[in-house]
């Protein structure tokens, strides 16, 4: 048997087919060699500065283990500097290769382990591959995928032609926004997935023919929040009241008191996740008496002290004969953006006889706030004679509040 190809324009050359090999070999040039690892692993080894144009095709026929092919001493593959070995893996992989004796480098033209595939890849048997293989098109596989390798060169690189992570894995996939999803799941029959990773790590479940409804993401450093329906405990949560956050489960309200005036009362409320709130929550058992117009406010207030939105003015709701009833929804005049670790919700009352407002104990302000810092407080004040919610405060210029306040939002 011949097998011929062409090189330069003027001449051909015929491959020249060898027996099998079984051991490491030495190729000759323009010859064939088919090889067959099933015993070991094999090196062939290229012959060293042969003639110009030298063509040897070396084709992996059996055997799981891998062929190796070398150059010889003092050449190398593909370009100056490049590598000097190269690895077929799967059987009926082989690689033709040119000699240029001027760049003393074999180039490879024909190629069936490393490289591009541009169309559809499948593999149906058993086999493996030690090369990087670059598929454009659909790749599919019938049965297991083993991948064994002390560093990244034999990891899964998608989307990617390298590992660039500091962080290396054996499967390294890389999308064009945070938002992407990386991975799902679906189970036989499904119209939604079960489980869905995304690139920036959160993890989100369904139930398979509905939506996704529970969460677990980053949402600072060093924390892990879930989603509002998830449940860790069994205990009432606020989404258990369809709300977003609360200073603490209203039902450890133990009874209620007047604010100061031209205060900002400062009631927390913990952030897991981002989320939009539109209106507040207050418990008003007490309405006021004589409140002076356009004073008096709800608001809400990032970690930072900057005001995320503001409600109309209260001094006709919180007065006689008007919002009569203990729990009160404000809404905001903006929606507010919600984002962790917390938020303030800011009270400001302005007049006499002022209302009251739900609240939990007030054995002691320190105890409420302990070991935080005034910028971080539960409880706190901040300001005085004011008569609208400022645009931004100094939390670090809060003072604790004797008052545990309660407070929620909502969408």
């Amino acid at each position: 048997m011949v097998a011929t190809i062409y090189g330069a324009a003027d001449r051909a050359y015929a491959f020249v087919p060898v027996a099998v090999q079984t051991a490491n070999y030495t190729a000759a040039q323009n010859q064939l060699v088919p090889v067959d690892t099933s015993a070991a692993a094999r090196t062939i080894t290229l012959p060293t500065a042969p003639p110009d144009q030298t063509v040897v095709c070396v084709k992996k026929v059996a055997g799981s283990n891998n062929v190796t092919v070398a150059t010889g001493a003092g050449d190398v593959f593909n370009v100056a500097g490049g590598p000097t070995t190269w690895t077929l893996a799967l059987v009926g992989q082989a690689i033709i290769a040119q000699y240029s004796a001027a760049a003393a480098i074999w180039y490879i033209f024909g190629d069936a382990g490393n490289g591009t595939v541009t169309g559809n890849f499948s593999a149906s048997g058993n086999g493996s591959f030690g090369g990087t293989l670059n598929v454009t098109g659909k790749t599919t596989f019938a049965d297991q995928i083993s991948i064994n390798s002390s560093d990244s060169s034999g990891s899964i690189f998608i989307n990617q032609s390298v590992n660039t992570s500091s962080n290396p894995g054996t499967i390294s996939q890389q999308e064009s926004a945070s938002t992407s999803s990386a991975y799902a799941v679906f189970v036989s029959g499904d119209g939604h997935a079960r489980f869905v990773l995304g690139a920036d790590g959160t993890m989100r479940w369904g139930p398979g023919n509905a939506s996704l409804d529970s969460t677990l993401a980053r949402t600072s450093a060093g924390m892990l929040s879930l989603g509002a329906a998830a449940l860790i405990v069994n205990e009432a949560r606020p989404e258990d009241h369809s709300l977003i956050t609360w200073a603490f489960d209203p039902y450890s309200a133990s009874g209620s008191g007047a604010p100061s005036a031209g205060v900002l009362h400062l009631i927390k409320c913990e952030v897991r996740a981002a989320a939009t709130a539109n209106f507040v929550w207050v418990a008003v058992p007490s309405l006021g008496t004589a409140l002076t117009s356009g004073q008096n406010f709800v608001a809400v207030l990032d970690s930072s002290g900057n005001r995320l939105a503001v409600s109309a003015d209260q001094s006709v709701n919180w007065a006689t004969g008007s919002g009569a009833g203990v729990t009160q929804k404000i809404a905001l005049t903006s929606s507010a953006a919600l984002t962790t670790p917390f938020v303030w919700v800011a009270i400001l009352v302005n007049g006499t006889g002022l209302p009251s407002f739900g609240r939990g104990s007030t054995l002691s302000s320190s105890l409420y706030n302990a070991n935080l810092s005034a910028s971080t407080a539960r409880w706190a004040t901040n300001g005085s004679a004011l008569t609208s919610v400022p645009a931004s405060i100094t939390p670090s210029s809060n003072s604790n509040e004797a008052n545990s306040w309660w407070a929620a939002l909502s969408t």
